[in-house]
């Protein structure tokens, strides 16, 4: 889901997703702040999706510039919880931007 949203956002601003490129995109995506909230309809979990995106230079094998996006999701599980966030999660076009033209 976050890959698909990227690869959006990358069309989106007029790039093109180029196989042998000198750079390329890393993103690691991670959970925090889990937490249970218990009432009449029975336990639901709240949790921040976080998508911390890297462009690498492949020529120097080192992270050139990184981003942060993340979202909140509320399920009835924790990887119901986790899709809700994935879904809501926002690439911010000018951040993106900046970040590929370093």
């Amino acid at each position: 889901m976050v890959q698909s949203k990227l690869s959006t956002a990358v069309s989106q601003i007029g790039y093109k997703i180029v196989t042998m490129s000198n750079n390329s995109i890393l993103v690691e995506v991670s959970s925090s702040g889990l937490n249970k909230i218990e009432g009449m309809a029975g336990t639901l979990f709240n949790l921040t999706l976080e998508a911390t995106v890297n462009l690498k230079d492949n020529k120097t094998n080192s992270i050139v510039a990184s981003a942060k996006f993340s979202a909140k999701g509320v399920g009835k599980s924790e990887d119901e919880a986790m899709e809700k966030a994935a879904n809501a999660l926002k690439i911010d076009q000018n951040e993106f931007s900046e970040l590929l033209q370093k």
